[in-house]
């Protein structure tokens, strides 16, 4: 299995990221320490959000969720705004995973039982999602595509972010080999992110 790729984002000051609701009447706010882990105003991570927040209408209850690559924690803290039940946020740096946990403690005032925080590798995860989250490295997702698609639970979705236009079609071919149907797509060029639903 290939591993992830360190990315740094530089956070130089504390930072409010505002998200609008799926019914438009209301904000979602995450609050980013300053840092150094990836996610916050990149594009991808935009397009991540814009992704999830398509698709939040149609989550079924009680939905579990994988934050791949969790980088500042603001996928996992907008899920857990959103009602996740069941959350895994998975890194492979220790100091990006403290990041997150402060990041966390910072919105809420404590660490939610729904999450879990943790530097396990993929491939040895024995259970499934509604929902698999990837805004990671585009060269990371390739070889590990086949493992990660098994993570999806069946009419789950899988959202994947971190690589530019031209790669478009190559990960819709890796999807239709792994029972995994193109949903959607957010594009702010170079960038897209593609939603994916399991069949």
């Amino acid at each position: 299995m290939k591993t992830f790729e360190p990315y740094i984002e530089e956070r130089p000051q504390d930072l409010e990221v505002t998200i609008d609701s799926t019914d438009s009447k209301e904000t979602i706010t995450i609050f980013l320490n300053k840092g150094s882990s990836f996610g916050s105003n990149h594009l991808t991570t935009k397009l991540t959000i814009d992704a999830i927040m398509s698709i939040d209408k149609k989550k079924e209850k009680n939905s579990t969720a994988l934050d791949l690559g969790c980088g500042s924690g603001i996928i996992t803290i907008l899920l857990l705004k959103l009602k996740y039940k069941e959350i895994k946020s998975i890194d492979i740096d220790p100091y990006v995973l403290l990041e997150a946990r402060q990041n966390i403690l910072s919105n809420f005032g404590h660490l939610p039982l729904a999450v879990s925080l943790t530097d396990e590798e993929i491939h040895l995860l024995d259970c499934q999602f509604n929902l698999v989250a990837v805004n990671i490295s585009g060269n990371f997702i390739p070889g590990n595509f086949k493992t990660i698609s098994n993570l999806v639970k069946p009419n789950g979705h899988l959202i994947i972010s971190g690589f530019n236009c031209e790669k478009e079609k190559k990960f819709i071919n890796l999807g239709n080999q792994n029972r995994l149907a193109l949903y959607s797509k957010f594009i702010q060029k170079p960038w897209i992110s593609l939603i994916f639903k399991r069949y």
